[in-house]
């Protein structure tokens, strides 16, 4: 939906970031989540999101497009895709480097495609780590590989770097699912969510 596409004045960045936090919950469509664009758009948002008293991640997520530092400091989960940004300013200054020597193949626009780094801020340990695997304790007390992240059942293709992480709170989505067949069936029943996890 457009009304959830919003932009921000980076020279006023502070009070117009309050006016779109503000718009997006005052609005009948509220977010069960938010994407930053960059990371200091996204700790200007967590400041506006804690006055507000937003509860993060259990009313709403949070996902930003850079990574900072600030982040790590956080008490509340920020997934991030991280920015390999030592290897944009040597890319970066070779490409400049070979327009002074005349060395490029080219001077007009160039792309350059480097990978990002997905950053999960909910595991609380890292147990043993090689060279493809984390085996971690996640924050809902598993320990498993990688997180939990899997992409063996999402469909790939192209540049689709699609994945899939572990619920935000099983419990409490079992809950709601039994008060629901409670309320439709008048029977209490148990809910379990399962599925093989920590594959490597």
């Amino acid at each position: 939906s457009s009304s959830m596409v919003k932009e921000v004045d980076f020279d006023e960045l502070e009070n117009s970031m309050k006016g779109v936090i503000d718009e997006l919950f005052t609005q009948p469509e509220k977010p069960d989540a938010i994407f930053f664009a960059n990371g200091r758009v996204g700790i200007e948002g967590l400041q506006v999101l804690f006055s507000r008293k937003i509860r993060i991640p259990e009313e709403l997520a949070i996902v930003s497009f850079d990574d900072n530092e600030t982040f790590g400091l956080s008490y509340v989960p920020v997934s991030c895709l991280a920015q390999p940004v030592d290897e944009l300013g040597r890319r970066a200054f070779e490409m400049l480097q070979g327009m002074i020597e005349k060395t490029a193949e080219t001077l007009g626009p160039t792309v350059c495609r480097l990978q990002g780094e997905l950053i999960l801020r909910e595991s609380s340990e890292v147990v043993r780590h090689r060279r493809d695997v984390l085996i971690v304790a996640h924050r809902l007390g598993l320990v498993m590989a990688n997180a939990g992240i899997d992409q063996s059942n999402v469909e790939q293709g192209g540049e689709d770097d699609t994945a899939l992480l572990l619920p935000e709170d099983p419990d409490g989505t079992c809950a709601r699912l039994r008060d629901a067949l409670r309320a439709v069936t008048g029977a209490t029943v148990g809910v379990v969510i399962s599925d093989s996890h920590g594959r490597a």
